[in-house]
């Protein structure tokens, strides 16, 4: 019985440890501890955390001020209650407090950027089935067979060019002056439909490519067709296309081949086999 109130105690006491270490502001004290003791500790889950969010959203970060850097960051560890411990699962939990809990003003574009930047890091820890390899095969094998999508490609839009600011700054270490120039272009940036394919090649390595809006309509009809009972080919979706879009046939097919080709060498597309298309569809080798 000792040992049980023993125990309960060094519970209540962790939770002391750990409520203060989220909120100093609310629980100032832990009992039995110095402030200076306190302050280290404090430190040291701030640096941690602050580190490993740094990595993950370089963007997100150079677009904002130091300070409300800071400010996201000691919001985030008061407030959110995360619901995985995998350190690399970290960036969805701060994306989910950002959308739903923070209250902080943010540039009108951070959750575009914030998105963009966890979809890169879930697309490098996505566990895939299967293994694309590059191939070679004609465009009339390509528009005429089914085909079959890498699992980790996905097309991504967003109300914001943001796709720009990947090609135009150094993020990592940016010099002050280029750093304010940085946060001037995110506050000003406008309204404009942005289309991103996303997805990680036979070398493990996170790639991406701008889409315009009949790339990305026809990459997001293939995936929607991709592994499904029904077989189509892109061919159809092709026709299905330039008739939604009001489109000459033979310029959407001339686009449609170059993508197809495009991404087959990139692994992000293959010719599904029709004598493993049941296999396929079981996730089976």
């Amino acid at each position: 019985m000792v040992h049980a109130v023993s125990d309960v105690d060094d519970v209540r006491h962790l939770h002391d440890i750990a409520r203060s270490m989220r909120d100093p502001e609310q629980f100032p004290h832990v009992k039995g501890w110095s402030a200076e003791q306190v302050g280290v500790y404090r430190e040291l889950v701030f640096n941690n955390i602050e580190s490993l969010l740094s990595n993950c959203f370089p963007l997100f970060k150079a677009s904002i001020s130091e300070k409300i850097w800071s400010n996201v960051i000691e919001q985030f560890i008061a407030y959110h209650k995360s619901k995985t411990p995998y350190y690399f699962q970290l960036a969805t939990e701060l994306q989910d407090f950002l959308n739903h809990e923070a209250s902080i003003s943010l540039p009108r574009c951070a959750q575009s950027l914030v998105d963009l930047e966890c979809q890169l890091i879930l697309c490098a820890h996505f566990q895939n089935t299967k293994l694309f390899r590059s191939s070679n095969v004609t465009t009339e094998v390509l528009i005429n067979n089914e085909i079959y999508l890498n699992e980790t490609a996905w097309s991504l839009g967003y109300d914001y060019p943001i796709d720009s600011l990947f090609n135009t700054f150094p993020i990592n270490g940016l010099p002050p002056h280029q750093k304010n120039e940085f946060i001037e272009t995110v506050n000003s940036m406008p309204l404009k439909p942005c289309f991103i394919l996303v997805y990680r090649n036979q070398h493990h390595e996170v790639r991406q490519l701008k889409l315009n809006t009949l790339s990305y309509y026809f990459f997001t009809l293939l995936s929607d067709y991709s592994g499904s009972a029904e077989a189509v080919t892109p061919r159809h979706i092709i026709c299905q296309l330039a008739q939604t879009l009001n489109l000459s046939l033979e310029k959407v097919m001339t686009s449609g081949a170059e993508l197809l080709q495009q991404w087959q060498r990139e692994c992000i597309v293959s010719v599904c086999n029709p004598h493993q298309r049941s296999c396929l569809l079981h996730g089976m080798d």
